[in-house]
């Protein structure tokens, strides 16, 4: 098993995820404002996290299987991601996380480069 996962996430300490929303004229598919908990004991967040998952229909993905899905979103979009951070308080950030399940694996030591 050497199952990938990739997302987009946007944070900022000034805007809410509506008007990030708005914004890059695409909804999140999790987003937390400012001020929000994870948990009750949890402390407040200082910052909006607004996040849109990368997602395909290979069983077992690694990054370059993820690479078409972003690149389907779009120049006009990520023109509007480069306008966020220029014009406000938001930094953008796409996240690759690798699920490593058995250790014995030497594909699950780490993120590697798959040769041809």
């Amino acid at each position: 098993m050497n199952a990938f996962k990739m997302y987009l996430r946007v944070t900022s300490r000034v805007l809410l995820p509506d008007e990030i929303s708005e914004r890059l004229g695409v909804e999140p598919d999790t987003a937390r404002p400012i001020g929000s908990t994870w948990r009750p004991e949890a402390p407040p967040r200082p910052h909006t996290s607004w996040v849109r998952n990368v997602e395909t229909t290979h069983p077992n993905p690694r990054p370059e299987d993820l690479e078409p899905m972003v690149l389907g979103w779009g120049q006009e979009f990520a023109q509007a991601l480069g306008q966020l951070v220029d014009t406000t308080d938001a930094t953008v950030a796409l996240d690759i996380v690798q699920d490593v399940n058995d250790r014995k694996d030497p594909q699950q030591v780490g993120i590697f480069s798959a040769r041809p």
